[in-house]
């Protein structure tokens, strides 16, 4: 696996508006190549693997089947609104206009 430079740092500190100091370089490179092992790791797992654990640890949200309901009209959705325009919801200003 490739390592970040200097270089690298330094170029993505001045794309992200950043000012990293000489003396935080190194230790920025660091962080840097940590979260890139932390990754090459990960793309090193089995698919095998991930497909074995899924198998034993069952999903926690319930799985139904996606029934279509019918919805509601607009008459009825802007009934409770404070003020509407239809078929819109009308909102007033947050921001005052100057």
């Amino acid at each position: 696996m490739a390592k970040i430079t200097r270089d690298e740092i330094l170029k993505i500190a001045q794309l992200s508006s950043l000012h990293i100091e000489e003396k935080d370089l190194e230790i920025q490179m660091e962080k840097f190549n940590s979260i890139l092992e932390a990754v090459d790791h990960l793309s090193q797992i089995d698919d095998k693997t991930l497909e074995g654990l899924q198998k034993n640890h069952p999903s926690q949200t319930p799985v139904r089947e996606d029934v279509t309901k019918p919805c509601l009209s607009v008459e009825d959705v802007l009934k409770n609104s404070p003020s509407s325009q239809p078929p819109f919801f009308h909102i007033p200003d947050v921001i005052e206009r100057s």
